[in-house]
């Protein structure tokens, strides 16, 4: 009996493990360590370091959903070859794909991958926001 426990405990983490797909990344940016992902410099250096990136070449994977009286946003972690960062992005006139995650607070969605995320880049000298558009499957 101790023995089957085991081997379910075993086959469920590495079932959880395989199906989360998600690699521990690690920042190396120190503009990213220096700013909150709220600033200016963060997200100016984050426009800078995904534009060099091929749209397929970065994941997305869901840290928190806020709101508040002024404002409602996603925080993702965004991963690519060498990018390791939190992106903020507003929710303004679209939920498209994340209405279950809007509904439920961002509850029970942690760490659950955005695939197909869509959001602008709105930049002048005073300010830089990411507005969300569209996200093609939330994978819990």
């Amino acid at each position: 009996m101790k023995r089957i426990k085991t081997l379910l405990a075993i086959t469920t983490l590495s079932f959880i493990a395989v199906s989360c797909n998600k690699t521990a990344c690690e920042n190396t940016n120190l503009i990213f360590s220096q700013y909150s992902p709220h600033a200016k410099e963060y997200k100016d250096e984050l426009v800078k370091q995904i534009s060099q990136f091929e749209k397929s070449g970065l994941s997305f994977w869901l840290d928190s959903y806020h709101k508040d009286n002024s404002s409602e946003y996603i925080i993702a972690q965004i991963e690519g070859d060498g990018l390791c960062a939190k992106i903020v992005l507003s929710i303004k006139d679209s939920k498209n794909g994340i209405e279950n995650v809007v509904e439920h607070g961002g509850m029970g969605y942690h760490g659950a991958r955005l695939q197909e995320l869509e959001f602008e880049v709105i930049q002048n000298e005073t300010k830089t926001e990411f507005v969300f558009r569209r996200v093609g499957d939330v994978l819990d």
